[in-house]
């Protein structure tokens, strides 16, 4: 009769070392991956945004001369060259800021692929449901800075103090000050589709929202004086007024998530 003895281990053999924290380890070296590849994607878009738009660099920039005012016929305002790569260099800001713009909504949606993967396949179809909206009111707050904001605040700016002051600006600055502050007006006007997201996440609610009205009517002032190109009260109560109305329109969709 065989009798089978068990197996003894030799206590002298060297045994690997586990990971200190092995379920740790693999999920954050995944998302690192996952953030390098959001953000090659978001630079390709970026790129692909500029080289668009510089295909029309020169419409872009009359579009914007456009904006140049003359509160005095008799001293109207001129757009001045000070360095001979002044106007190149001017013209690839321009370029690269439309490009962000036309890029807006791939931006928007990987910024989302990457935080929504542990989500449920609703959730991320709610989510997703709201990037047209994106483009929607992106679009909106970029006509409302060139149309409303920025003739008021550059009438105001430029036809302020003794008339016979001459007024001559650098090219540069002036393209730089409109594509940087419609760019912002622009991402302001994305109040909406952030509150509903963020309520589709169940991380705010209507309840919450309706008690943050007060703070959020006071930050809105307090962004308006930031964004607001002239110290006018009554520009930026153009730009705040907005905002409220924004956040509130934010509220009302919260309300039919349930």
């Amino acid at each position: 009769m065989r009798v089978s003895l068990p197996k003894l281990s030799n206590p002298f053999r060297r045994r690997p070392k586990p990971p200190a924290n092995p379920d740790a380890v693999m999920p954050i070296m995944g998302h690192l991956v996952e953030l390098r590849s959001r953000l090659i994607k978001v630079c390709a878009i970026i790129l692909l945004g500029t080289i668009i738009s510089f295909t029309f660099i020169n419409n872009l920039v009359d579009v914007m001369l456009a904006l140049v005012p003359q509160p005095d016929p008799t001293h109207p305002v001129h757009l001045i060259q000070l360095q001979p790569t002044e106007t190149i260099s001017v013209y690839f800001k321009v370029a690269l800021i439309a490009g962000i713009i036309i890029a807006m909504p791939g931006i928007i949606y990987q910024i989302l692929a990457f935080v929504t993967p542990g989500l449920t396949a609703g959730e991320r179809r709610w989510i997703f449901s709201a990037l047209p909206f994106v483009t929607i009111f992106f679009l909106i707050g970029i006509l409302f800075a060139y149309f409303i904001v920025l003739p008021s605040a550059l009438n105001f700016l430029l036809g302020f103090g003794d008339p016979r002051i001459e007024r001559q600006i650098q090219v540069s600055q002036f393209l730089s000050f409109v594509t940087t502050f419609t760019l912002a007006i622009g991402v302001v006007f994305l109040l909406p589709v952030f509150i509903y997201i963020l309520a589709r996440l169940h991380i705010v609610n209507t309840r919450l929202l309706k008690k943050a009205r007060p703070y959020m009517i006071v930050l809105a002032f307090i962004a308006a004086a930031i964004l607001s190109p002239s110290p006018d009260p009554v520009n930026q109560t153009i730009v705040a007024i907005p905002i409220i109305l924004l956040f509130e329109i934010g509220v009302l969709l919260s309300r039919f998530i349930k």
